[in-house]
């Protein structure tokens, strides 16, 4: 029921908007994905390797300009076998107690991000975040700081992961090489049409988020794309919205 009830909440919700239900402002990035480690995680996506990667980040109420707010990051992975996998990251506290919960923040490299909701790799239970590796950069949350920062040199991110039970574990790396669309203010300003990211879509058949959240997850983004017409991932059936194995 409650699965239902988010398409049509979140259709209202883009239209009011007149953009994403949310994280409505953001900028894009070409950047890659460095698997160093040899967690469950880096062995359900092939092993140790170097990814090259699309990445938006993004912030999630939509305030203007530095305003303190809950910030995104979601990563790309375009290389892939079996099709693009999304990885969508939020702000989180830096205590181990509010890592698992979202936080509102002054800036881009401020605090740790996570995916909050658990992931199944090869089986194994698992949460995966990203540290800032250098906390004074791209200060202020409006997404051109991050688009100056990125410019005058590489904003990096420790990839880790957290099993069940256990600690976060450093595992990778995730870089933010060059801004993209060159010039552009905002990947959602209506200029371009913006990359529409989907972890439910578009996860890997070894690192898929668990049910029954992922289904939530998916609703919420069904009814995002409806309410800012949005065209919807080739084979997503509008009548069948909510399946844990739709495709992109």
């Amino acid at each position: 029921m409650l699965n239902r009830l988010a398409v049509p909440a979140f259709d209202v919700l883009a239209r009011w908007r007149g953009a994403r239900a949310f994280h409505p402002r953001g900028a894009l990035f070409a950047g890659r994905v460095e698997l160093t480690g040899t967690s469950s995680t880096v062995t359900a996506l092939g092993g140790r390797s170097e990814h090259p990667a699309l990445v938006r980040i993004s912030k999630g109420v939509g305030t203007r300009g530095s305003r303190r707010d809950l910030l995104g990051l979601a990563v790309r992975l375009t290389d892939l076998p079996d099709g693009p996998v999304d990885l969508l990251f939020s702000t989180v506290g830096r205590l181990p107690v509010t890592r698992a919960f979202f936080s509102v923040v002054a800036g881009w490299c401020t605090r740790p991000y996570s995916t909050v909701l658990p992931y199944r790799a090869d089986g194994v239970l698992v949460r995966l975040g990203l540290e800032p590796e250098e906390p004074h950069r791209a200060r202020g949350t409006d997404p051109q700081a991050a688009r100056a920062a990125v410019r005058r040199g590489p904003l990096q991110f420790t990839l880790v992961e957290k099993p069940r039970g256990g600690g976060w574990t450093p595992i990778g790396r995730v870089v933010l090489d060059l801004p993209l669309p060159d010039g552009a203010e905002d990947d959602d300003s209506g200029a371009i049409e913006p990359v529409a990211y989907d972890p439910v879509v578009n996860a890997h058949p070894r690192l898929r988020p668990v049910r029954p959240l992922a289904g939530l997850r998916a609703a919420a983004y069904v009814g995002s794309r409806r309410g800012r017409g949005a065209e919807e991932p080739a084979g997503v059936s509008s009548a069948k919205p909510l399946s844990g194995r739709v495709r992109s």
